[in-house]
């Protein structure tokens, strides 16, 4: 049996502590979906939070519009709704991989990073990735947050990618990772809300994969080279080049080769 194929949702619910259990309204394992976020996003729900998780995705999402690729049968992919009441914090999807990158270490899962500004990295190499998409409606937004996570293959594409297992070299057990992922996003999503933030710079060094790495910023009109200096209180992400520190909230970022 695969990986995804061995996932069950009561299982994954009985892991869940019994805080994060009251603030998940629903939880599912579906069998095939376009994409889980696309489902969460135009369905309407309960208040309560909705967590889908995939066996399978036929037209998986990474930002703008890329298609996400994963080996059939061998990740983990999932989103989680959530109705957030007034303004997401800035940063929510470099909080959410602080979440999970802490959540994997603390599995003894290796020591993943994060790469702004939403990919999760091993030694360079992509194995997971975030996509964020809010939406208002009437006095509250729609956050809908989606995972990917290679566990135990990677596609092979033209860049660097990696799984879990190729890594770590160990056995994951499907319900256990799926809950303990879960588990974190639920948490980071309340303290989010509670307003009490700390500060997202601070938190975010303490994962970045690239801090002190020359990167290639590559934006709609131009690009810039320079040495990635973390992120600011807003999420973006730093560089210092020729000119000094420059500061970017979107764009694709590349290791420049040493």
């Amino acid at each position: 049996m695969s990986f995804s194929d061995s996932l069950d949702a009561q299982r994954i619910r009985d892991a869940l502590p019994a805080q994060v259990h009251a603030r998940i309204g629903r939880l599912e394992v579906v069998d095939e979906v376009v994409s889980t976020n696309d489902i969460l996003t135009v369905e309407m729900t309960e208040a309560h939070d909705w967590v889908q998780i995939a066996r399978r995705q036929t037209g998986a999402r990474g930002r703008q519009g890329r298609r996400w690729e994963m080996v059939e049968g061998s990740g983990l992919c999932f989103s989680l709704l959530h109705h957030w009441e007034g303004v997401p914090p800035a940063g929510l999807t470099l909080w959410v991989g602080i979440a999970l990158v802490k959540c994997l270490r603390e599995m003894g899962l290796g020591q993943p990073c994060l790469a702004w500004p939403n990919d999760l990295i091993l030694d360079s190499a992509k194995f997971g990735g975030i996509l964020t998409e809010c939406l208002s409606a009437e006095e509250r937004v729609r956050c809908v947050i989606g995972v990917g996570i290679n566990v135990e293959k990677a596609p092979k594409l033209d860049r660097p990618i990696a799984s879990l297992f190729q890594v770590g070299g160990q056995n994951i057990e499907p319900n256990q990772l799926a809950a303990a992922c879960v588990e974190a996003l639920s948490i980071c999503v309340a303290w989010l809300e509670g307003g009490e933030l700390a500060l997202l710079g601070e938190a975010f060094a303490r994962y970045d994969g690239l801090e002190g790495r020359e990167v290639e910023v590559v934006g709609p009109e131009q690009s810039y080279i320079g040495y990635a200096r973390g992120v600011d209180e807003a999420g973006r992400l730093r560089v210092e080049g020729a000119d000094g520190i420059r500061c970017f909230d979107s764009a694709d970022v590349r290791l420049c080769q040493s």
